[in-house]
């Protein structure tokens, strides 16, 4: 049997020090000349119908190298790695506070904070679900209704090569603040 030279071991991180020190550098500390920045353009709720987003009142400040939404993106606005309903750009809604809208794009990032705020934002704001299992309840309000109900909790973690799986059904499943699970219709 192969003798494994890590596994069950303690491994110092290689970036360990230099991030408890404040040396390390993240994509937030580098700069370079003539670069631009980009500030997204968010709706301040969680779930929402988009009626207008309308940019006229900062369109022509010299602070603003470009303006890019749903309209700037070519073929498809959708994306995802099972099914491609999530739009890079918000064109309709939104469905989860992170939704982006827009992004504004210039050299100053103090100036594109303070245009972000004179967008004329427009919207009518939808019920939010904070319960995976409220949302299996009958008259839950459907966060995608074009699927005619909200989605069963469905999680598959499968090793074939190793033989083992595991497949959780109408299920309780919890997980920490960044574990992810996928959600499919049956």
């Amino acid at each position: 049997m192969k003798k494994f030279s890590q596994v069950g071991k303690s491994i110092i991180r290689q970036d360990g020090f230099a991030k408890v020190t404040g040396q390390a550098k993240y994509a937030d500390d580098i700069n370079f000349p003539d670069q631009l920045f980009g500030v997204m353009v968010r709706l301040p709720v969680a779930h929402a119908k988009i009626n207008k987003v309308d940019y006229s009142k900062i369109a022509d400040n010299p602070d603003l190298s470009a303006i890019c939404d749903w309209h700037d993106i070519p073929g498809s606005n959708r994306i995802g790695i099972i099914k491609k309903d999530q739009p890079i750009f918000s064109d309709d809604k939104i469905v989860t506070p992170g939704d982006v809208v827009g992004m504004l794009i210039g050299e100053s990032e103090s100036e594109l904070l303070k245009l972000r705020e004179k967008i004329d934002l427009e919207f009518e704001e939808l019920p939010v679900l904070s319960d995976p299992t409220q949302s299996l309840l009958p008259d839950a309000p459907l966060i995608h209704p074009e699927l005619g109900s909200n989605p069963e909790s469905i999680h598959h973690a499968e090793n074939r090569g190793a033989g083992f799986g595991i497949t959780i059904d109408k299920g309780t499943n919890r997980t920490g603040g960044t574990g992810r699970l996928i959600w499919r219709q049956r």
